[in-house]
């Protein structure tokens, strides 16, 4: 009926809800029910007289008269001592009021101690000597800091924004900047690539360098002979070609300081006993013995379960060619043999092999054993499964209007998560990157992305998430039309 105007409430929870069961569950407080018949002028208290509301102080406990007492030290150095008590009420004054606190400022003999220089080892507040509502902000004792810059045994070296500048030039066209990358434009080449290289804490802000631009900084690159820079417009220039072997890359190493801040900031991050996990999964590819062969496998050890390299094979059939004394005397290539090794590689209708070569041996023979693959994963997680590891394809089609598009699939198989892949190629190279059902199999999910990006999804993969390229696989799938 108010149509949400004015001041409005929100119920943020109630009583008996599941805030209140997970809190100490305290029930609202029980009000008395109100009395019928009111009276129209409330009973107040009775008035309590002043003299009540003074305090009842204890008597006052008699203190007996001072006598100054030397002692021998005294009388031979002339110094002056504590006032002592030498009475024989001392002893009731001590059961009266407890031990005298040591008095302060009476050195002179004769002197009477002052009340305020009386100081005890309690705390004066708990002991009621002093009212803690007359205690000031000054009587206060101010706290310590508990650490402070001078006493912080850590500090960064000092370093140079131009010697940042240059070394994280020379990484990035070290480690990330490859042919296949070329013509590259210098804006982009500075993001994706140069300040990647900057060490994890380190801000690099050219406009504190020499240089104050990034052109002016690759053109004196470009006049060293390290690249080569072209203008495509107006404040707009390209990287067309690079000098890896320049010596100014080839020989170039970390000043002392920059070494020395990166190595800080690593230990800062990392402590020492922290345990490095690489990036990425690795895929190792093995092979198990045929049932066939383990006649050939059991003298060496192994049984039909057992997992070896190509290498530890083809060193298996050397050692059981030459313990048997199975090759050619007349011809040291080839290799007579036996009925075991007559029965693997003899087909049906055929007379049996009676001498190979040896590159054609080791091959037959490495072609009859079962592939498997071990897929390792960062976290330490390992699993074996058969058959050759599947390859990451990557598919250029063409869609309608003359567009093109490129697909992604199998990224599931490396531990890649498609969303993640897909928002960090769309801002890697500013197109529509998305996750959609599989053109070829519906149970699976690919990835989608507008314009070939063939070059860049492999540099992505291979630089980023660390896997070879033996594993991915690219395909064309756009018909050229002649033009007429």
């Amino acid at each position: 009926g108010c149509g949400m105007k004015g001041r409005g409430v929100t119920v943020l929870h109630t009583y008996r809800d599941f805030l209140w069961e997970a809190g100490p569950r305290n029930h609202p407080p029980q009000l008395p029910p109100p009395d019928p018949t009111p009276d129209l002028q409330p009973q107040l208290p009775p008035p309590v007289p002043i003299s009540d509301l003074q305090p009842q102080l204890p008597p006052p406990v008699p203190i007996p008269d001072l006598q100054p007492v030397e002692s021998a030290d005294h009388q031979q150095s002339g110094n002056k001592v504590r006032v002592g008590v030498r009475t024989d009420e001392e002893t009731t004054a001590e059961t009266l009021a407890g031990e005298y606190p040591k008095l302060e400022g009476s050195s002179e003999i004769g002197d009477e101690p002052k009340l305020s220089e009386v100081s005890t080892t309690s705390d004066p507040v708990e002991s009621g000597s002093l009212d803690p509502l007359l205690i000031s902000e000054e009587s206060l004792p101010t706290a310590t800091p508990l650490c402070t810059e001078e006493d912080h045994p850590f500090k960064l070296p000092e370093f140079s924004m131009d010697d940042l500048l240059f070394h994280c030039f020379v990484f990035a066209v070290r480690k990330r900047l490859k042919n296949e990358h070329l013509p590259i434009l210098a804006s982009t080449f500075y993001k994706t690539h140069l300040l990647v290289e900057c060490p994890k804490g380190i801000k690099l802000d050219i406009k504190k360098t020499k240089h104050r631009k990034l052109s002016s900084f690759l053109t004196e690159m470009s006049e060293e002979g390290v690249l080569v820079l072209e203008e495509l417009s107006p404040g707009v220039d390209a990287i067309t070609s690079v000098e890896f072997k320049h010596p100014l890359i080839r020989r170039y190493e970390s000043p002392s300081s920059l070494a020395e801040l990166i190595t800080a900031k690593a230990d800062l991050e990392l402590p020492a006993d922290t345990p490095k996990i690489s990036e990425g999964v690795v895929i190792e590819e093995l092979l198990m013995p045929a049932f066939s062969a383990l006649e050939i496998f059991k003298e060496s050890g192994y049984n039909k379960l057992s997992t070896l390299k190509p290498s530890d094979i083809r060193q298996i059939l050397t050692s059981y060619v030459k313990n048997h004394q199975l090759v050619s005397p007349s011809n040291k290539s080839e290799v007579r043999l036996d009925a075991a090794l007559q029965k693997l590689f003899q087909k049906k209708g055929q007379s049996p092999i009676i001498e190979m070569t040896w590159s054609d041996l080791m091959r037959d023979f490495l072609a009859l054993q079962k592939p498997v693959y071990i897929k390792k994963f960062p976290d330490g997680y390992t699993i074996m499964k058969k058959g050759t590891p599947p390859s990451i394809k990557v598919t250029v089609v063409q869609r309608s209007g003359n567009k093109k598009a490129t697909l992604v699939d199998n990224l599931d198989c490396y531990d890649i998560v498609q969303s993640k892949f897909a928002a960090s190629l769309q801002k890697r190279v500013a197109a529509s990157a998305s996750v959609v059902q599989s053109s070829s199999n519906p149970n699976e999910k690919q990835v989608f992305i507008q314009g070939d990006m063939t070059k860049t999804i492999v540099y992505l993969l291979t630089d980023n998430y660390k896997i070879s390229s033996k594993y991915i696989k690219v395909e064309n799938k756009v018909t050229k039309t002649r033009k007429r």
